[in-house]
């Protein structure tokens, strides 16, 4: 599952696993998304309120899920917003 922000990839999820790229911002502007320096994994099985960062830990799946989104960005094809109209 991948999850937008705008155009932006937010995060994407595996399984129990979810990576971020960004850091969540509570206002919900795309124009203030603030790209993480280094990615943060949670097992939401174990962790379902994302307290504990674990990307550190299992660097594979962190690779499984980055690889996943490259895959799903070569398959998108953009276009105009409709709000931009």
């Amino acid at each position: 599952m991948i999850y937008y922000h705008d155009e932006k990839i937010f995060a994407a999820r595996k399984g129990d696993f979810k990576l971020y790229f960004y850091k969540n911002n509570l206002a919900g502007y795309p124009q203030q998304l603030e790209k993480l320096e280094s990615l943060k994994l949670f097992n939401l099985q174990q962790d379902p309120s994302e307290r504990f960062d674990i990307a550190d830990k299992h660097a594979n799946i962190v690779a499984e899920i980055e690889k996943m989104v490259q895959v799903h960005q070569a398959t998108i094809v953009p276009v105009a917003s409709e709000l931009d109209r």
